[in-house]
């Protein structure tokens, strides 16, 4: 059964794109068995869910050094591969730092673990998604649909 998990802080703009797309997804049908979950900036509250689950997405912004509003999908062996020691996710403990501990605990990558990565353009407190993103949630929506299947 998916779950589908949203990374980030609505107040501080970008950043809240996770909770924006979730608040979206809750309003549609979605597959019987999806379950949708909003980890707020708890980059820990990651390891137990993605233990616990079949498949996971985990939608996050993510500074990917790209034009804003360019989403990628990817795993966990690609962020060991694009980490250099500092933060991938806009939070206190990075994304890449959690995934780490995932496997230094584990032995292993989560391979059930796939990530959407946002390019943010604003991360300044404040609520409210910059036009970039704003202006493709539905883009976004349709790679979770096709993600979930």
């Amino acid at each position: 059964m998916p779950l589908i998990l949203a990374a980030g802080n609505p107040l501080r703009k970008d950043d809240g794109i996770g909770p924006e797309l979730l608040l979206r997804l809750r309003q549609e049908t979605l597959p019987e068995g999806t379950t949708l979950q909003d980890i707020g900036t708890d980059g820990f509250a990651l390891i137990d869910l993605v233990q616990g689950a079949d498949r996971v997405l985990l939608i996050d912004a993510v500074n990917m050094v790209q034009p804003a509003g360019t989403t990628k999908l990817f795993s966990p062996r690609d962020v060991k591969f694009i980490c250099k020691g500092d933060a991938l996710s806009t939070h206190g403990i990075g994304l890449a730092d959690v995934i780490n501990l995932m496997e230094g605990l584990n032995g292993t990558f989560p391979t059930n673990l796939t990530i959407l990565g946002i390019q943010p353009k604003k991360l300044g407190h404040g609520k409210g998604l910059s036009t970039e993103l704003h202006m493709r949630l539905d883009e976004y929506l349709g790679k979770i649909r096709a993600w979930v299947g």
